[in-house]
């Protein structure tokens, strides 16, 4: 099977971790450094891509993928060992997306395939209607993946992948 391919899910994955996070405080009022901890809610993703993946062989499997608005629902923070932990009300909720570039080397069998590679993208923040505070975000991010998959019918599948983010 080779050609262009578009596929739709849902990304599952719902803790974003930061071991190093820094907030510049209004007024003048100094930095506040620490970790963080965010839970997000689960959102639709749609991946547009071209695969080549003969039977019995290796392959290739590179995409664009788009990760729709997540909801932050709570967020932790660490700061010296104290730690605050914030519930997020639904009309004060600000939103992650982010969008992935991909590129693996895939095997596969008859219907099965396995397939491992490197993805990096970057990511969008909607801080919350009403919010006077700005918001700056740097760098991308980057790292491995794996999956899987099962080729039901020649033209659709089953599968699911393993990517841990890892954002500067």
């Amino acid at each position: 099977t080779s050609g262009f391919f578009i596929k739709g899910g849902m990304t599952m994955g719902t803790t974003l971790s930061f071991d190093r996070y820094t907030i510049v405080l209004a007024g003048g009022g100094g930095t506040s450094t620490g970790s963080a901890t965010i839970s997000l809610d689960a959102a639709p993703t749609v991946e547009v891509g071209w695969m080549m993946m003969p039977r019995h062989s290796l392959g290739f499997l590179g995409s664009a993928v788009l990760d729709f608005n997540r909801s932050i629902s709570k967020a932790t923070f660490t700061e010296n060992g104290n730690t605050t932990s914030l519930d997020v009300a639904d009309d004060e909720r600000a939103s992650f997306g982010f969008y992935t570039g991909q590129a693996n080397i895939a095997y596969r069998l008859d219907r099965p395939y396995i397939y491992a590679g490197i993805y990096g993208g970057s990511r969008s923040y909607n801080k919350p209607s009403g919010s006077t505070a700005t918001s700056i975000l740097t760098g991308g991010f980057f790292g491995y993946q794996i999956g899987g998959g099962v080729f039901i019918l020649p033209n659709l599948s089953f599968e699911a992948r393993y990517r841990p983010w890892s954002i500067d």
